[in-house]
């Protein structure tokens, strides 16, 4: 398993404990309100209540959001591995190849075959580069409506990358 897959898996373990926190003291409440016990309360109390049941839904939303984006980032730190192991195992054929150029003793036949299959690892290294994740290119940085590397393998994307929030940056 990777880093970041490993990273972001711990992510949401605690926002699902609060989550299941929120959902009792919603039960709990919720109990209460059908047997009668707020209404022996005070106005005061009941606008509390109120006000307390009003902070955990939007406590409970926010949460919701929070794994909604972790999960997104998990899903694109999947198809970014995945791109990238492609990339590693073009890369490494392509120097296999390339060792296999070096020895004089291949015929021409050999060479066009091995140089052939260089052209075709060439298309697939710039498709790979070329990846998306929910219709944005993975690897254009913050250019991401537009592929990273035009048809010839040269860099059209953004020196800069992206950013995703997950949770509150407090």
């Amino acid at each position: 398993e990777t880093r970041t897959s490993l990273l972001m898996g711990s992510a949401a373990s605690p926002s699902q404990r609060h989550q299941q926190k929120l959902a009792r003291d919603k039960q709990k409440a919720t109990e209460e309100a059908s047997m009668g016990k707020s209404a022996k309360r005070g106005a005061s109390d009941n606008f509390r209540a109120s006000a307390h049941d009003k902070r955990m839904e939007n406590e409970n939303k926010r949460q919701q959001a929070y794994q909604e984006n972790a999960s997104k980032a998990q899903g694109y730190f999947r198809r970014v591995d995945s791109a990238l192991e492609r990339a590693t195992d073009i890369l490494t054929r392509a120097r296999e190849l390339t060792v296999q150029f070096s020895n004089r003793s291949l015929s021409d036949t050999q060479l066009t075959e091995a140089a052939n299959e260089i052209e075709g690892l060439h298309e697939a290294l710039i498709t790979v580069t070329n990846s998306t994740f929910n219709k944005q290119y993975i690897f254009s940085g913050t250019l991401a409506d537009q592929p990273a590397v035009d048809t010839q393998g040269n860099y059209r994307g953004a020196d800069s990358g992206r950013t995703v929030q997950i949770g509150d940056t407090t």
